[in-house]
């Protein structure tokens, strides 16, 4: 590898870097999964969106969010998958709180 190379971060640094970045953000919910789908970082955006605190979120399953319907035609899979072949994956759907309720959710997902 030359010095040109950008290098793959390992997982401690993936979950380092989005500390730094996303910690202070209130307005946006930001959260990493692991390549099955698995919640492995969580900002406190997401926690004032969704209700859940990480310790209750971290490890569970991203699929938690989409409503039955969109769970029972394969929604988060085909999300999941999308980013994973394109690097990124757009939608509009409804997501769920911890509470029960839906809101309308503009997401993106990417990956790199």
């Amino acid at each position: 590898m030359t010095s040109d190379t950008p290098r793959r971060l390992s997982s401690q640094e993936r979950e380092e870097r989005f500390d730094l970045l996303a910690t202070g953000v209130k307005e946006y919910a930001l959260f990493l999964l692991s390549l099955d789908g698995h919640l492995i970082c969580w900002n406190a955006g997401a926690e004032r969106l969704f209700g859940y605190h990480s310790n209750e979120i971290i490890g569970q399953h991203f699929s938690k969010f989409f409503s039955p319907e969109d769970t029972l035609t394969g929604q988060p899979e085909h999300e999941l998958k999308t980013a994973l072949a394109d690097g990124h994956a757009d939608s509009n759907c409804w997501q769920l709180r911890k509470d029960g309720s839906r809101f309308l959710c503009r997401a993106h997902a990417g990956w790199n």
